[in-house]
């Protein structure tokens, strides 16, 4: 996914319009609900996946689909796709240590 930081933004803008930014960072897990409020959870996650699922690739969908819950399947694109271009890295502190200050006379 070339474009994942702009999309990742895209849809941490739209869950928290919706309030369901709980459900990818951990904060709302099935295991914090009691009882009563599973059936309820559950219709929540499905929706917040069913949301992911409809803006990446089908390449995706089914690592998406056997996830267990939204929270999984967030870490797992973010694992995946938010990745530092390690040799852009490498090759601009190769220029920051070849600086070198200009003569001052």
């Amino acid at each position: 996914m070339e474009n994942y930081s702009i999309w990742s933004r895209a849809t941490l803008l739209a869950l928290e319009c919706k309030n369901k930014l709980g459900f990818i960072d951990g904060i709302v897990r099935r295991a914090n609900v009691g009882k009563d409020l599973e059936k309820q959870w559950d219709r929540c996650n499905a929706l917040v996946k069913s949301w992911i699922m409809s803006n990446v690739s089908k390449d995706l969908l089914g690592g998406i689909l056997f996830r267990p819950d939204a929270y999984s399947v967030w870490n797992d694109l973010k694992e995946k796709f938010d990745r530092v271009n390690l040799t852009r890295i490498y090759h601009l502190y190769k220029e920051v240590a070849t600086f070198t200050q200009g003569s001052l006379h």
